[in-house]
């Protein structure tokens, strides 16, 4: 599975690219854009050697990436509906209600299918978002759609179990949100400048 390794650090680097522009921004919500980042690349990183080694990373990776995708992708949507169609003051308290509503459905209630609702909710958060800017900057706007399909895509068509030809499934979905993630990044930059 070095192949898998190789994807996880394409997935790094598309979901950091742009976090240094975002942070230097000195904005709220771009500072918690950077973390929502931050969140999705440690998981991608971890991912790196779980392919690879999986023995005692098993539950660290697991709980990561379970928990990027379903707290780190809701703020990063809320930070998008933030910049683009109305200010949100109390994110602090929105990220914490997102930790708890993720601790009840990873723990409490087990209910599996919370990540594809979380995360199909944040994608048409982005989506709708980036509708409303596309008076402002349609490149801007486009890029904030195009992430959210791609990430879409990724998730609903790719998946991450078996092949496409020759390429392993989970290779393409992390090159898929790559992309998506440097596009969501790169738009949510230009959205704060």
């Amino acid at each position: 599975m070095h192949s898998t390794a190789i994807s996880d650090l394409a997935l790094v680097i598309g979901t950091l690219y742009f976090t240094p522009r975002l942070f230097r921004t000195g904005k709220a919500d771009a500072k918690i854009a950077v973390i929502a980042f931050c969140m999705i690349a440690f998981a991608a990183f971890l991912g790196m050697f779980f392919w690879q080694i999986s023995g005692f990373l098993a539950p660290v990776y697991r709980f990561s990436s379970s928990f990027a995708g379903k707290v780190a992708i809701p703020l990063l949507a809320l930070c998008f509906l933030s910049v683009s169609v109305k200010r949100i003051e109390q994110m602090p308290l929105l990220a914490l209600v997102l930790v708890v509503l993720f601790v009840m459905f990873e723990y409490l209630f087990a209910i599996a299918s919370y990540r594809i609702l979380i995360g199909g909710l944040s994608m048409l958060a982005i989506i709708y978002s980036g509708y409303n800017w596309l008076g402002k900057n349609r490149n801007t706007a486009l890029f904030a759609i195009g992430g959210a399909v791609l990430t879409l895509l990724a998730g609903l068509a790719v998946g991450t179990q078996g092949n496409v030809g020759f390429i392993l499934r989970i290779d393409l979905f992390h090159y898929l949100l790559a992309l998506a993630n440097a596009s969501l990044g790169y738009s949510l930059w230009m959205m704060m400048k």
